[in-house]
């Protein structure tokens, strides 16, 4: 087992390399966009998950408009918004997670 969940519907559940280190994390989406991390620490000695808490508050779109790439080319995925007719909205992510 790689995690043992976080008793939330899996429809909510997506994986992507929020800090950089070529590992996927471990977040939760809400229905308004609200992202809760838990940080791969995988091969890094301690816990598997770090809690990272809240790191998107969301911007009102529904889970299935928010997407998690990397735009900038500096490793850590970035969060964007598509809206219905395609429009996209970026918000780059800064870096600020924590590493323990």
């Amino acid at each position: 087992m790689t995690a043992s969940g976080v008793d939330l519907p899996s429809s909510m559940i997506t994986f992507a390399d929020i800090d950089g280190d070529h590992r996927d994390d471990y977040l939760a989406v809400n229905d308004h966009g609200r992202i809760w991390a838990w940080r791969n620490n995988c091969g890094g000695g301690g816990l598997s998950w770090v809690v990272q808490g809240e790191i998107a508050t969301g911007v009102g779109a529904a889970r299935n408009q928010v997407f998690l790439t990397d735009l900038n080319g500096d490793r850590r995925d970035d969060y964007l918004v598509s809206s219905t007719t395609g429009m996209v909205a970026a918000w780059s992510n800064n870096g600020q997670v924590r590493k323990g």
